[in-house]
């Protein structure tokens, strides 16, 4: 159930209604190219319970062509909501026995709630 105010124009149709609810923006944080491992976390304890976090990455650096392009990984604790992402960094290897070095690519991190 669903608590809130709705407007409604001359033809009856709902032109607003606060009882939906819409993703907003709790946290930026940014994290560098993958080449050394490193994490960040955000910390949403303050955050109103029940809040439910997403995350969306946007890709900042070009991998050189002799490198493996990867997405840092990301974890969202639900309970506690701790969102961490961290770069990876190792190698990997092509269909014809290549071996590439890999990084995460540099990101800007956008931390959604609702």
């Amino acid at each position: 159930m669903a608590f809130g105010m709705q407007v409604i124009d001359r033809n009856g149709l709902t032109t607003l209604d606060t009882g939906d609810s819409t993703w907003m923006q709790v946290a930026f944080l940014s994290i560098g190219k993958g080449d050394t491992s490193s994490t960040v976390t955000f910390d949403g304890g303050s955050l109103p319970a029940g809040m439910v976090l997403k995350v969306a990455l946007q890709i900042l650096s070009d991998i050189p062509t002799a490198e493996k392009q990867l997405v840092p990984s990301v974890s969202i604790n639900t309970s506690t909501r701790v969102v961490t992402v961290t770069t990876t960094s190792g190698t990997t290897t092509d269909s014809e026995q290549r071996t590439f070095p890999a990084y995460s690519a540099a990101c800007s991190i956008l931390i959604l709630g609702r």
